[in-house]
Formats: structure tokens, C-alpha cells, sequence
């Protein structure tokens, strides 16, 4: 029952916190860091509460690779953190899991693996493809792993760091892309599920042990945690 129980009591805390809230106008100051992996899109919900409870909020957001997310937590710079899999890169983290996604394969819309009637793609299909990389992407280490132990070795093209970036060079069909099921879509390209290939990350939330949280921070975490992700078709973390 402590998951259920769990629940209940965020739920009420942060009920609580939102109506103490509203009664103040304060500025209140909230730095936040997102990786580079994160489509911000999915926070508009959280961050719309985030504002009617808190019309005075100052949010800064930071976006980096999961190294600069853990620097950022380190340093003090931040509150809070939205990133995947950040490993066992600081034993200080605390973790709240929000939601598990699926990578997928984005191609061009005029690419023929998109031109065919099959919504999947083995990856013996992809032997001759120059695949698109992303630099220090959180899901990197697992998906070379399942890749590698599946016989295959993409063939990389060119080299980016953020969605956006993987997303423009798809519009010009350089190549072909691992992506997550959240990631940023555009009319002139299609996602294929991966016909031999399981790979899914799970989306967190983190902050430091032990550090105190202000109450606006501590408002957006119980906020996140309350969330119902499930609209953006990801399911509960494993």
C-alpha cells in the first residue's frame, strides 16, 4: 500500500503548498536545469500550476548534457533537474522517476524506409544508413549495448547535441535517427518502431540530498511527480 499511501500525501502536500501560495505575489526566484533530451513541451502542464500558484515566480531554466545537469545540481547552481538515466554519477541524487519512454527511428518523409506500408524497421534494414548521433545523449551507452549485442554497428554521419538539431538535419535527410517517443516531431519526417530492438529510458526528476528546497521548488517537484504523463503516450517507470 505505500505506493498508493505515497501518493495520497504528495497530493496533499502539494495541494497545500498551492493554496498557501496563491496568497502571495512574492517574487520567488526558482533555477531549474533540463537535458538537452528533454522536449520542454511536456512541462507546459506542470509549469502552468507552477504560475497560478505562483504569479511572481522568476524560473531560469539551464539546459546542458547530463554531465553540466550534474554540475549544475553539485554547484548549487539549481534546485531541480529533469534529465534520463543519470547513472551512479553522484551518490547525493535523489531520484523520483516520472515516466519510461521507448526509442524509436526517425527518418526523412521522402526516405524509403518511410515510403513503405510497414509502420516498423528491422535493423538488417538500416546495414547501409548513415545514422545521425547524438553527443552526450543519456540513452547513448544502453541503445550502443543492445545495439552491439544485436550484431549491429551504426554508421555514423554527422554529430549533434540537442533534438532540435537532430530534427533539422532529418528535414534535409542526411541520415536517419535514434530518437525518444517524446522527442520534438515535424510533418516532413516519420517515426518507425524498431522491430528487434526493446530500448526505452526513464525520465526523472532529481534534486540534492540532504539540501533545503524553497517552497516553490518543492511546489513544481511535487507538481512533476503528480503529473499524469500518460497523454504523451509513455507509461508508468518500471
Amino acid at each position: 500500500m505505500l505506493p498508493l499511501l505515497q501518493q495520497c500525501y504528495d497530493a496533499a502536500t502539494s495541494a497545500k503548498s498551492l493554496a498557501k501560495a496563491v496568497q502571495s505575489s512574492d517574487v520567488a526566484p526558482l533555477n531549474v536545469t533540463i537535458s538537452n533530451s528533454i522536449n520542454i513541451a511536456l512541462l507546459v502542464s506542470p509549469f502552468t500550476e507552477l504560475f497560478r500558484a505562483y504569479p511572481g515566480v522568476h524560473l531560469k531554466i539551464h539546459r546542458g548534457s547530463p554531465a553540466a545537469v550534474i554540475e549544475a545540481l553539485k554547484g548549487g547552481e539549481v534546485e531541480l533537474a529533469i534529465a534520463g538515466p543519470l547513472g551512479q554519477a553522484w551518490d547525493r541524487l535523489d531520484t523520483w522517476p516520472l515516466f519510461q519512454e521507448g526509442i524509436e527511428l526517425a527518418v526523412n518523409s521522402d526516405h524509403p524506409l518511410a515510403r513503405r506500408n510497414e509502420a516498423d524497421v528491422a535493423l538488417a534494414q538500416l546495414a547501409a544508413e548513415p545514422v545521425l548521433s547524438r553527443i552526450d545523449w543519456e540513452t547513448s551507452e544502453e541503445l550502443a549495448r543492445c545495439l552491439s549485442a544485436k550484431g549491429y554497428t551504426p554508421r555514423t554521419a554527422h554529430e549533434v547535441e540537442t533534438d532540435q538539431d537532430l530534427l533539422a538535419l532529418l528535414e534535409a535527410n542526411a541520415g536517419v535517427g535514434f530518437v525518444t517517443l517524446t522527442a520534438p516531431r515535424s510533418p516532413t519526417t516519420r517515426r518507425l518502431k524498431l522491430r528487434d530492438l526493446d530500448v526505452s529510458r526513464i525520465v526523472s526528476v532529481y534534486a540534492v540530498a540532504g539540501r533545503h528546497r524553497s517552497p516553490v521548488a518543492t511546489t513544481l517537484l511535487n507538481l512533476l511527480r503528480a503529473a499524469d504523463w500518460s497523454s504523451f503516450g509513455v507509461s508508468e517507470p518500471a
